[in-house]
């Protein structure tokens, strides 16, 4: 082989690409990270018992999934989750007042602007059912009736994140409805004990 041949197959090896190793992990977007620590605390907050802890653990929910539904371009999803974050805060902060519960209720009104200033359709409609269900959750003082409210709300937002393809969402939508039907039993089946035990100590007096 001469000197030119060598040099000719020299410079056609090192022009041919080099193969590259396929990516097997996805590309990690801000989207998915809010969508992950929404999906945290949307699925942590039905195993607590204290109502502060719950709304807490909800407004850190809302927060999360405010950026995650703006990210993918999910604005109804965005506004509603901005008026839950302002509940959440109120019924946290602040003691029960005849200014309070205006401004509280006022959320309501106020979803409905969002709503058809955000309209997308069925999505919109699902999300602000639930955004309602969920105001009269945390607006209840018994701990059962915020659950059985969120049960609802949660089947409305599931119904949202899977219209408009937030699979984050919709697992934190679902594991939520699972702890809280869960939770839902295990305080039902309390009651009935207690509701057992409550002749036989007074008989017992």
């Amino acid at each position: 082989m001469s000197t030119k041949q060598r040099r000719n197959l020299h410079s056609g090896t090192q022009s041919r690409p080099v193969p590259t190793v396929p990516k097997m992990i996805p590309e990690i977007s801000a989207a998915m990270l809010f969508g992950v620590a929404g999906v945290c605390f949307g699925a942590s907050w039905a195993l607590f018992r204290s109502k502060k802890a719950i709304i807490a653990t909800q407004a850190l929910c809302s927060a999360s999934f405010i950026t995650h539904y703006m990210l993918i371009g999910a604005v109804s999803g965005a506004s509603m989750s901005s008026l839950s974050l302002s509940q959440s805060l109120m019924i946290g902060l602040w003691r029960r007042s005849r200014a309070m519960t205006v401004l509280y209720w006022s959320t309501l009104p106020a979803m409905m602007v969002l709503t058809a200033l955000t309209w997308h359709g069925p999505a919109s409609l699902a999300s602000g059912l639930g955004l309602t269900l969920a105001a009269c959750g945390r607006w209840q003082t018994s701990v059962l009736r915020l659950r059985l409210f969120f049960v609802a709300g949660s089947l409305a937002w599931i119904v949202h994140d899977t219209l408009v393809g937030s699979p984050f969402g919709c697992t934190a939508n679902i594991v939520n409805l699972c702890f809280n039907l869960w939770t839902i039993r295990a305080l039902l089946r309390e009651r009935r004990r207690d509701n057992l035990r409550a002749p036989a100590l007074a008989a017992a007096a």
